[in-house]
């Protein structure tokens, strides 16, 4: 009797063991219901799902959600001591990824915290059929690696292939041996199409992923209880810590904290983690680790994303689950020194490219617009979050509109990046408006083509040369300028002939050196006294020379701000 009185006793004042959702189920289901969401959004627990019959056995595309299984086989891989997490990747990969003394290393860490940096190739190139160039080519180093958190999908396929060669198999066997057996999945339940050597098949395996319903809530089960099928730890403690609440990179204290393959986003005393949800029509979860629910959106061929997606189901959140100490986040936000001046021009960066068109494009149409006002911040341009809206301070480097909507900018070089409505901004300032390195373009070019009215003069045969230079110069840059504008991604992406942009850039180059000796010509000539003396050269050779000078010197310019000026080689 006394045994049994003492077991209930314990059993009684022990503390709950994790894992156990706390939250009614019941009272979920009310909830959604009551919140409009949507049917395609069912919720999930460590006990229990919303899942229909019909949705446990339907195949749902998972999009960028594949990532985050990719995450967890490298977690998984990384407990056996077969990866690093910051080990450099050319160290696995160096036919692919070179080592570089002079640029910081791209770690496994970087890849699955989204900061490595490489450029974005356009859609038709990571199209599963679309033929191309191998993976080497598609490594381009745009940004330093950990500086900002963006999409990345070439660095999720260099992911793939350092997966498959350290552990010697296809990622599909990869991902069954590691996620979908430990896990419980019955066969042919969550599928990994397998990675091709080039072209769009490169990024099949991150977003190519299926899943049944069933098989979805399992994987996002593991953000809950890291649990495997039998009961045991699914990865070591301090490993599941580095996946559910230990942050690998963030922007700010008080901005989303990118985790390893997933994002935890902070708003009314509660925090989520977001898996997916980049709006690609593939799966996508909200996981509320301290409720120990789960939201899935299981995609219905529509794409809805970002907060008007999720917003019914945070209302949820709000109704049913308790809030979070966030001290911590609002005291570290509150010790930053704060900047002594911000404001100026913004491009949205969240999808970089190398490509010649899409960076001036950006320029033109994703850009935004900070105004100091008072101690407020204007933000205002084309882009979609540039929408006149005014935010107040906060904290250093945080801003708030009257809606509730977070601006946030990084402590980084002075608020180097911003990031605003889930977008992200990079500081250009004047170097990236296009009143001053776009649109006086096409000017600067006749300027410079007008230099062919001295090609039969009489006054000097230097004014002959300086003729020649200047419109052959112009030509060899504007050829250069056309293949970059138009043959740039075939040539990298497609076909992998790197070399034929380092030729046709050294064109480009070779015409601005003949361009740029029109100042040396003007300043010669006026120093041996080869200028006209009667008529209308008289008149006009004065003024036209110093146009041809700043020309020159704009082009320069120009051609610099661009990254092309001096740049002799391919990506």
């Amino acid at each position: 009797m006394c045994l049994r009185l003492a077991l209930a006793l314990l059993i009684l004042f022990l503390p709950a063991q994790p894992g156990r959702a706390e939250v009614d189920t019941e009272a979920l289901a009310r909830s959604l219901q009551q919140h409009n969401v949507s049917h395609e959004t069912v919720f999930v627990t460590t006990d229990a799902d919303g899942l229909t019959a019909e949705a446990r056995d339907q195949r749902y595309m998972l999009g960028d959600a594949g990532q985050y299984v990719l995450a967890l086989a490298t977690l998984r891989l990384v407990d056996r001591g077969l990866v690093g997490l910051d080990n450099p990747v050319s160290g696995y990969l160096p036919d692919i990824v070179e080592k570089n003394p002079f640029r910081v290393a791209v770690t496994v860490r970087h890849i699955l915290a989204g900061t490595a940096g490489y450029a974005v190739p356009p859609a038709r190139y990571m199209d599963p059929g679309a033929p191309g160039a191998p993976l080497r080519a598609y490594a381009i180093e745009m940004r330093t690696a950990g500086q900002a958190a963006s999409e990345d999908p070439v660095a999720w396929a260099i992911l793939v292939q350092l997966l498959e060669h350290v552990a010697g198999k296809p990622i599909a066997d990869i991902v069954a041996d590691e996620v979908d057996r430990p896990l419980g999945l019955v066969p042919g339940a969550h599928t990994v199409p397998a990675a091709g050597n080039n072209g769009g098949a490169l990024f099949a395996p991150v977003y190519g992923q299926t899943a049944t319903g069933d098989a979805l809530a399992t994987l996002v089960k593991v953000l809950l209880s890291n649990r495997g099928a039998a009961g045991a730890p699914y990865l070591s403690e301090a490993l599941n810590a580095a996946l559910v609440t230990r942050s690998s990179f963030r922007l700010h204290p008080l901005a989303p904290a990118h985790m390893l393959g997933v994002t935890r986003h902070f708003g009314g005393g509660l925090s989520w983690l977001a898996v997916g949800d980049r709006c690609d029509g593939g799966a996508a979860a909200m996981v509320f680790t301290n409720a120990q629910v789960a939201f899935v959106r299981l995609p219905d061929g529509a794409v809805a994303c970002g907060g008007t997606a999720w917003a019914p189901v945070y209302k949820t959140a709000r109704d049913l689950f308790p809030t979070e100490d966030q001290t911590a986040r609002t005291d570290a936000a509150a010790n930053l020194a704060p900047p002594s001046e911000l404001g100026g021009r913004y491009v949205a960066t969240g999808h970089q490219s190398d490509w010649l068109q899409a960076r001036l494009l950006s320029l033109e149409l994703d850009y935004a617009d900070l105004t100091p006002r008072g101690d407020d911040l204007v933000l205002s341009g084309p882009g979609p979050a540039a929408s006149g809206r005014v935010f107040s301070p906060g904290s250093p480097y945080f801003y708030e509109s009257r809606d509730g909507t977070p601006l946030v900018l990084s402590p980084y070089r002075l608020g180097g990046y911003m990031l605003v409505d889930g977008q992200l901004f990079r500081f250009v300032g004047a170097i990236g408006d296009p009143r001053y390195v776009i649109k006086p373009f096409p000017w600067v070019v006749l300027v410079l083509l007008s230099s062919i009215a001295y090609i039969r003069s009489r006054t000097d045969r230097a004014w002959r040369f300086m003729a020649g230079f200047g419109f052959a110069g112009t030509l060899m840059i504007l050829a250069g300028l056309w293949c970059e504008w138009n043959l740039w991604p075939e040539v990298v992406y497609g076909e992998g002939r790197v070399w034929l942009v380092t030729l046709w850039r050294l064109v480009l180059n070779a015409g601005l050196m003949l361009v740029l000796t029109l100042p040396l010509f003007c300043i010669s000539f006026q120093k041996r006294g080869l200028m006209p003396q009667k008529g209308v050269a008289f008149l006009i050779a004065v003024p036209h020379l110093l146009a041809l000078m700043f020309a020159a010197l704009a082009m320069l310019a120009i051609l610099s701000t661009w990254g092309l000026a001096g740049t002799f080689t391919g990506p």
